[in-house]
């Protein structure tokens, strides 16, 4: 008898048990799946601090003498401008100071 049957016979004897009948099977309470709610992102913090807007806006210019206020980084623009615009200055070899505009909606 081939290697397949004798395994077949022993598999079939096996789910059918001894006796001809098939092996009794008690229930198993149902695994619930707990959810844990997520927590919230954090707020991101305006690099700005307490500090106005336009004195903010000043101070940052006359610090760099490139700045682009985009949404998001010339790594990882948020928008298709802001993709744009960084792509401008990157073919010019300029590096920007990016201040991302999405972190202070006063800004």
């Amino acid at each position: 008898m081939g290697l397949i049957r004798k395994i077949g016979k022993k598999v079939i004897g096996l789910a059918v048990g001894q006796a001809g009948q098939a092996p009794a099977v008690t229930p198993r309470e149902p695994v619930l799946e707990r959810s844990v709610p997520a927590a919230p992102p954090p707020e991101p913090e305006s690099p700005r601090g307490e500090m106005d807007p336009t004195e903010y806006i000043e101070a940052v210019v006359g610090d760099h003498p490139v700045t682009i206020f985009m949404k998001g980084t010339p790594s990882a623009p948020r928008c298709g401008f802001s993709a744009n615009a960084a792509g401008i200055l990157a073919a010019y070899d300029a590096v920007p100071h990016a201040v991302d505009v999405l972190l202070d909606s006063e800004v």
